[in-house]
């Protein structure tokens, strides 16, 4: 087997590493290498809104930026690793190529990050590649008995996808959500956290905080994957 992010042969990593810890299907997607060299972010030294790792726990400059610009309230959002290259790597392999079996690499370590959230309900992000057959942020949840599929895109076929957007457009972007009315019991008197894949603007993110915060009193933050 060949690790799906550099293809390097994995075979024998699976008879010393995965054996041990019980795991040969999640593990056997990357090479120890590659694994190695995701960045977690602790959570210790991190900007106090989008979670972005920095020397101290202040409001970074894209946050200050944000709230200076577009006058609306700082979504907090808590990210599990460092967009670096071999997250962006994971990503086109997982996301834009398609490959559905790399969820499995990511997905205990993803749903271990919510854990904390057993009380919340969890609102992904839809997605808008329909030609890819499947949400790549529900597919990372374990807890689906959790999950509220709250949103889903307004009806438009000029709708580009944001990694095709420069920052000007993404921060000029309409709002692309609406709510799934009958839903909105399910968020009642829940805590929400919204799920997506990867923090980059906070635009995405922010349309949906603003539109669900219209309809709950309750905190609304977020977890992505990577920032």
């Amino acid at each position: 087997m060949n690790c799906k992010l550099c293809g390097a042969s994995i075979s024998g990593e699976l008879l010393i590493k995965d054996i041990l810890v019980f795991k040969p299907i999640t593990s056997a997607q990357i090479c120890s290498a590659c694994w190695n060299s995701f960045e977690r972010i602790t959570g210790v030294n991190v900007c106090c809104y989008c979670g972005r790792e920095q020397a101290d726990t202040s409001a970074c400059a894209d946050c200050v930026r944000w709230e200076a610009q577009t006058g609306e309230a700082v979504l907090t959002n808590r990210p599990l690793f460092k967009y670096n290259e071999t997250m962006q790597r994971f990503m086109e392999v997982y996301k834009f190529q398609g490959d559905y079996q790399l969820r499995l690499a990511m997905r205990d370590c993803f749903s271990q990050h919510l854990r904390q959230n057993k009380r919340a309900v969890f609102v992904p992000i839809p997605m808008s590649n329909q030609h890819r057959g499947f949400n790549q942020v529900t597919a990372l949840i374990k807890q689906q008995s959790q999950v509220v599929d709250l949103l889903e895109l307004i009806p438009d076929t000029r709708i580009v996808p944001q990694s095709h957007k420069n920052r000007a457009e993404r921060m000029n972007s309409e709002q692309p959500f609406k709510v799934r009315a009958n839903l909105i019991p399910k968020i009642m008197n829940k805590n929400v956290v919204l799920i997506d894949d990867v923090y980059t603007t906070g635009r995405t993110l922010h349309h949906a905080f603003n539109l669900i915060s219209s309809y709950t009193e309750h905190t609304v933050s977020s977890m992505t994957l990577a920032r």
